[in-house]
């Protein structure tokens, strides 16, 4: 399936990548043990996003997605997907990927001393 992972611990930013629909890969990419998934709207469009469940008790949270009112909303790496009616999840189009792509901002990290990129929802 075709997401789009958001790296902010590595420092990659936000690529496109292949991953299958299962547990294990998610916490691969992530890099937690425990996941969860939210709906948020980016542009005219809802994705599910994938994130660290527990990533708030981390020492230093690594801010990855902001609010409209440019409050931190998730922390650590995030993977973009849609769920089918079933809810199941699915990959994204080419259009999607451009709509997370127009989201991104840059945030300079004061406790680290530099900018990293994050997701802006509406």
């Amino acid at each position: 399936m075709r997401v789009m992972l958001l790296d902010v611990k590595k420092g990659t930013g936000l690529e496109g990548i292949s991953i299958p629909d299962k547990l294990s890969a998610y916490y691969e990419k992530i890099g937690c043990s425990t996941i969860d998934i939210v709906v948020r709207r980016i542009g005219d469009r809802y994705f599910d996003i994938i994130c660290d469940d527990e990533g708030l008790f981390d020492e230093h949270p690594i801010v990855s997605a902001l609010d409209d009112e440019f409050r931190p909303a998730l922390v650590g790496n995030l993977i973009f997907a849609h769920h089918d009616a079933e809810g199941n999840m699915t990959g994204l189009n080419l259009g999607d990927e451009e709509i997370i792509r127009n989201a991104l901002v840059q945030l300079y990290d004061t406790a680290r001393g530099e900018n990293h990129t994050v997701i802006m929802f509406d």
